[in-house]
């Protein structure tokens, strides 16, 4: 009884939005149950404590104006995910936000307890910003995907995907798929030697890096695929943990087309900046170093 108390008291709305309190136990009905009122409310806050929560996956599929808050050492913590899934699931959303929260999957999986595909997956729609998000952990596919999105604003983040287990799911720290208008603000991007690309880009457009880190020991910083045009990466530092003479800080390879890219003021080891030949489209495109 003490119990069931407890996760009753763990939701509660105030005026500014929903508290959603850590148990120590299992989280997901308490912090469902909040998203699910943000749904049925057409948007709203959801206030979370400066503690760990543990969850399975959050649903928060076909809502708009969910905005969750949490502060500086707020975690959420997939440990009771059964079945690989991801953590945060906003397919079919618009105009959400995530604030100041880790995402955190551990490099160890207790017997029963799946690896998390992603830590944030947003599917169609419009409007969404991370800030301050950090993803340190394994995702078997990505820390962060963004598909079919327009307008995605990144501030602060720290996106990384640890996974050296299967490099050939292990895709990204990012990936941006059939996505446009996306703003990158001082976003460190970090991947494990094990991950092929730290940034994978398909059929992307108007896509603006401004500083932070991309670091990488894999095959390349960022792989463009398909047809990705209007890329801008300013005073972004890249860096290699090991040396890959087939590398580069941008892979592009023939038959897909990356166009108006412009790389100004980077920051690189010795791996070389582009790759020779493949699909840039090097009549529109501006290199600018000091």
């Amino acid at each position: 009884h003490h119990h069931q108390r407890r996760k009753s008291e763990g939701n509660k709305k105030m005026s500014f939005g929903y508290q959603v309190s850590a148990s120590g136990g299992d989280d997901t009905a308490a912090l469902q149950a909040a998203i699910n009122s943000v749904r049925t409310d057409n948007g709203g806050r959801i206030l979370l404590e400066n503690k760990e929560y543990h969850v399975s996956s959050l649903d928060c599929t076909a809502l708009s104006g969910l905005e969750i808050y949490g502060m500086p050492n707020t975690r959420i913590s997939p440990d009771y995910m059964t079945t690989a899934g991801k953590v945060f699931n906003f397919a079919g959303s618009s105009n959400w936000a995530i604030r100041n929260l880790e995402i955190f999957a551990s490099g160890e999986r207790p017997a029963g307890i799946a690896w998390p595909t992603h830590a944030v997956y947003a599917q169609d729609l419009d409007k969404i910003v991370l800030d301050r998000v950090r993803t340190p952990g394994k995702w078997t596919m990505a820390g962060v995907s963004i598909v079919g999105v327009h307008s995605i604003s990144l501030r602060d983040c720290q996106l990384s995907n640890f996974d050296e287990s299967a490099a050939a799911l292990a895709i990204s720290s990012l990936t941006g798929r059939n996505s446009s208008d996306f703003y990158s603000s001082n976003c460190e991007y970090h991947a494990a030697s094990g991950v092929p690309y730290t940034i994978k880009l398909n059929n992307c457009d108007h896509l603006v890096f401004i500083g932070g880190i991309c670091d990488n020991s894999a095959n390349a910083h960022i792989l463009s695929q398909g047809a990705v045009a209007h890329v801008s990466l300013e005073t972004v530092k890249f860096y290699s943990e090991l040396t890959h003479p087939s590398g580069a800080v941008l892979l592009c390879n023939s038959g897909d087309t990356i166009s108006f890219l412009r790389v100004c003021n980077p920051t690189r080891d010795s791996i070389p900046l582009i790759t020779a030949g493949g699909g840039i489209d090097s009549t529109t495109l501006r290199i600018e170093t000091p």
